[in-house]
């Protein structure tokens, strides 16, 4: 224990020695710097004072200078770049709506913002006079002049957001605002205060009569697709500046209710669709009906094949009950992947494993029922069908945890469920479904 100490206390003794000898120098080390700052601190101060003993009244003069014209650029942000009017020269006025920038039109609420650029209306005026030349700031009357707007692209853009940037690009304006009339909408620019107008888009319809004339000439007639009626309605909606809701009531007489409101003038309309069978002919060949419920649209193979392989891509290859029940809603004959026609066996046997798009391209008969169809509307049955589809899957996906048909040992659980990837299955499956659905 006495060696143990004697050695404890040496080697103490050397630390403690070295860094008394490190603080000593570190002092004299910082003493010293401190001093030489302290000197060139004195000497930069008297070096300032000579000079300005030296300029004397020729430093007064320009300091006044400078101090002045400060004030003047103050007076000029303040001031003279903040405008209390707008105007514009040539506003664009067009009738040219493509059927996407209808829609959308249909569903954008009166006053929405479209575009926005975040800034002063100091600092967005100074941009604005500096990007465009031909803009003008009245100093006196605070009128700013915009630049003159080109038609041309307005003709092209097919939603609200491009013709909102195209309005801001041309005119420099920090924000575009959406403001619906009974005839046309029409883009509104601000910086500080509004102007109205920039842009207008005339004929986008006044009410619905030449819809309610259009779907007059579906009423009281037969079509053996649900989803084709519906399809034309939601065309018609967009060509007239409406909007679409349809509800399914379950209550008797059961029927889909199709209801249409104008968007600018807000005059309604609506419309039933109903089941009826004036005979027992096949939709798709008018001979005699079968017992099948068919899958017009997208085949059971093809809705079967293309979730297993998609839950295999997520390590799901047990297909227990939980899984079944996912593959059952796209090919169950008592599930919605069908329609409510039935149709013989021979039309479904030679129209095969093939999808409504597929057939459509050639390689499987069509069938009458979409003899008149277009291809706009054949793709959004597709579409319109998968997402049916996807949603029934989310919902069993969702189950709660104490539902019988919920199975927490399932791959789907341990694998989808549990890792929290509803949403990139759902996004995969959606994908591969219209991908195999071409």
């Amino acid at each position: 224990a006495d060696k143990v100490k004697k050695i404890f206390k040496k080697i103490t003794g050397r630390i403690t020695g070295a860094i008394d000898g490190f603080i000593e120098k570190a002092g004299a080390w910082f003493k010293d710097k401190k001093g030489r700052r302290k000197e060139r601190k004195e000497k930069k101060e008297q070096e300032k004072a000579d000079k300005k003993k030296g300029e004397g009244a020729d430093s007064d003069k320009g300091s006044k200078k400078d101090e002045k014209g400060d004030e003047e650029e103050k007076k000029d942000i303040e001031g003279l770049t903040r405008p209390k009017s707008l105007k514009e020269p040539k506003p664009v006025k067009t009738s040219t709506l493509s059927d996407e920038l209808k829609e959308e039109i249909a569903n954008t609420p009166d006053g929405t913002v479209l575009y926005k650029e975040s800034g002063t209306p100091e600092q967005i005026t100074k941009k604005l006079l500096k990007e465009h030349k031909d803009a003008k700031l009245n100093e006196k009357t605070g009128l700013l002049t915009l630049p003159v707007m080109q038609k041309q692209p307005f003709n092209k853009v097919t939603s609200l957001e491009l013709a909102a940037k195209e309005v801001a690009e041309q005119t420099g304006v920090s924000k575009v605002i959406l403001s619906k009339s009974t005839d046309q909408i029409q883009l509104d620019g601000n910086i500080n205060p509004t102007v109205y107008g920039l842009a207008t888009y005339t004929g986008v319809g006044a009410s619905l009569q030449p819809l309610i004339t259009e779907i007059e000439g579906h009423i009281n007639t037969q079509h053996p697709q649900k989803e084709f009626l519906i399809s034309i309605c939601r065309e018609a909606a967009i060509r007239h500046g409406a909007k679409l809701f349809v509800e399914e009531i379950k209550r008797p007489p059961k029927r889909t209710e199709v209801r249409f409101k104008h968007v600018a003038s807000g005059e309604t309309f609506s419309t039933d669709i109903i089941k009826t069978s004036k005979d027992n002919l096949c939709p798709a060949c008018n001979t005699d009906v079968g017992e099948r419920r068919p899958h017009n649209i997208i085949s059971a193979t093809v809705f079967r094949d293309t979730i297993e392989n998609t839950f295999n891509t997520y390590n799901v290859f047990i297909m227990d009950k939980w899984a079944k029940n996912v593959i059952s809603e796209g090919n169950s004959p008592k599930k919605g992947a069908v329609t409510e026609d039935k149709q013989c066996v021979s039309c479904e046997d030679q129209q095969g494993p093939y999808t409504l798009l597929q057939r459509a391209s050639g390689l499987a008969p069509i069938g009458d029922q979409f003899a008149n169809a277009t291809p706009q509307q054949i793709k959004q049955m597709t579409l319109e069908k998968i997402e049916k589809i996807i949603n029934s899957i989310l919902d069993i996906l969702l189950l709660e945890t104490n539902d019988q048909d919920r199975l927490e040992t399932s791959q789907v659980y341990t694998e989808i469920v549990e890792k929290d990837k509803i949403e990139d299955f759902l996004f995969s499956l959606r994908a591969n479904l219209l991908s195999n659905s071409q």
